[in-house]
């Protein structure tokens, strides 16, 4: 039996990434964070993890003696993890306004420690 590796690092980056987004949140809350680098952490986990999804899928495909790309299951696995990844990189480097601008107000810290 072959041995497929190449998600663990895929895998681990994306967790990471998603945790320390879990940390940010809570320093969000003090206003010790920036809400739109908190959600860019979000945001980068997602996409690595909608691309080792492909990976996983990939290696299962391969293992059951198919290609991923063969099945038209396989094709639209791959569609639907390919553009979520897209789009959330998409939404982490090049954003419009209108969303940096609503990642701001919604992530904006509120309570005592807040400014006004």
């Amino acid at each position: 039996m072959k041995i497929y590796p190449s998600f663990v690092p895929i895998t681990w980056a994306g967790v990471e990434s998603i945790r320390y987004f879990g940390l940010l949140r809570k320093r969000l809350a003090l206003g010790l964070a920036d809400p739109i680098v908190a959600d860019r952490f979000r945001l980068w986990g997602l996409a690595i993890l909608s691309a080792d999804a492909i990976t996983v899928f990939g290696i299962g495909f391969n293992l059951m003696g198919q290609t991923i790309t063969s099945s038209p299951i396989g094709a639209v696995l791959v569609g639907g993890f390919g553009l979520a990844t897209g789009a959330c990189l998409w939404l982490a480097f090049i954003p419009p306004q209108a969303y940096l601008e609503r990642i701001a107000r919604l992530g904006a810290p509120s309570g005592p420690l807040a400014s006004p």
